[in-house]
């Protein structure tokens, strides 16, 4: 009755580690993946550019999303036929970066700028500064939301496209023979802000400046084309677990072997099957029958059962056979046997059976428990 109770808690017992294991994975991965495509025309969260992606398209300058390195469409484009207007890359970045990552970041930047493109990139770190969070700019696209407090110090190398008292929130500045725009919040154009009337045309006026094809870095975001991942894993699984993080790796380890080790649940040695237990069939009806006469209170018929029981065993014992024996020979039997008075023998020969109380009962059995240990102990050896 017990082991399916055991084996089912101990199965509910390994679904809810799994369960809290599977949650705590999801929490250390979901961050990442998040930050990562925070800024991608693909994600259509508030944090992402789709929608303005599709403003673009409805304004009749569709942007084209390339997931490749940057190296890639340099060629791609010093390869054309015939001249054609300055590109424009767009490089929306997932979160803050450094100043002094900017070139370490980005080494194909000297050969973009000396073909005289057009970079334009959000998510340049600048001091926090006493600014409003939220401020509501002008510009000839019309009142821009920005939510940040970071400014760049304005100088003379920076042509400020969007500023206050505070510092530059968007400026502009010559890279070889192409421009470089630097927007300090990565949001300016982000799916939170598509009511806004400003946000959406200041990025489009920005792009479209050059006057050539508008690419956006998706690449930055982790999309990759097929032949790219090829290339960069290797083709083989030995090659994506060396680029694998280790965290992640020792994380999917330590899970996989807590599951096999709460899924085994036993200590080093053989397993030992569990032992039926022995049930005493005459005990078990001697039990249930003790419970039946005690809740219908039937005190007599007990009394008067157990005194027929010793009665006859004291019979056998003073040879007097199992038939019926008039109590005074009986008593003369048990004097000349034992020399002892015949006053012992009344529990046996006047049984009470008007008992209506428990405690009553309890000292009558306990009577008659002396009675039996005095037979069994004058009883010959066989």
């Amino acid at each position: 009755m017990t082991a399916p109770l055991r084996l089912s808690n101990r199965y509910l017992w390994i679904g809810l580690i799994c369960l809290v294991l599977l949650a705590l994975l999801s929490f250390l991965a979901a961050p990442a993946s998040n930050r990562l495509t925070s800024g991608s025309t693909w994600n259509r969260g508030p944090d992402g550019y789709s929608a303005w992606y599709d403003y673009m398209a409805q304004q009749g300058t569709p942007l084209q999303r390339w997931q490749r390195p940057v190296e890639n469409l340099i060629e791609q484009l010093s390869e054309s036929p015939a001249p054609a207007a300055p590109a424009t890359l767009l490089q929306v970045h997932s979160g803050f970066i450094q100043p002094e990552a900017f070139y370490p970041l980005r080494p194909w930047l000297s050969d973009w700028a000396e073909a005289g493109h057009h970079v334009v990139i959000l998510g340049q770190q600048e001091p926090a500064t006493a600014a409003p969070f939220t401020t509501q700019q002008l510009s000839s696209a019309g009142p821009i939301t920005i939510a940040t407090r970071r400014r760049a110090a304005i100088s003379d190398s920076r042509q400020a496209l969007l500023a206050d008292d505070y510092g530059a929130i968007a400026w502009q500045r010559p890279e070889g023979n192409g421009l470089v725009t630097l927007i300090v919040t990565p949001h300016l154009a982000a799916n939170a802000y598509q009511a806004d009337s400003g946000n959406f045309p200041f990025l489009a006026e920005l792009v479209t400046q050059a006057g050539g094809p508008v690419w956006v870095d998706e690449y930055l975001h982790g999309y990759k084309e097929a032949d790219v991942i090829a290339e960069e894993v290797g083709g083989s699984w030995t090659s994506y677990l060396a680029q694998t993080p280790l965290v992640v790796a020792f994380t999917q380890l330590v899970l996989v072997g807590l599951v096999a080790l709460v899924a085994q649940n036993r200590r080093f040695g053989v397993k030992q099957p569990l032992k039926s237990l022995a049930i005493d069939n005459s005990e078990a009806y001697i039990q249930a029958l003790a419970g039946a006469l005690h809740k219908a209170g039937s005190h007599g018929f007990v009394t008067t059962t157990l005194s027929k029981a010793e009665r006859l065993t004291l019979q056998k014992m003073l040879g007097l056979g199992e038939g019926p024996v008039p109590d005074a020979a009986l008593q003369s039997a048990w004097s000349q046997a034992t020399g002892e008075a015949t006053q012992g023998l009344t529990s046996l020969t006047e049984p009470p059976t008007d008992l209506q109380r428990d405690p009553e009962l309890a000292a009558w059995l306990q009577r008659l428990q002396t009675l039996h240990q005095s037979i069994l102990k004058r009883k010959p050896a066989p």
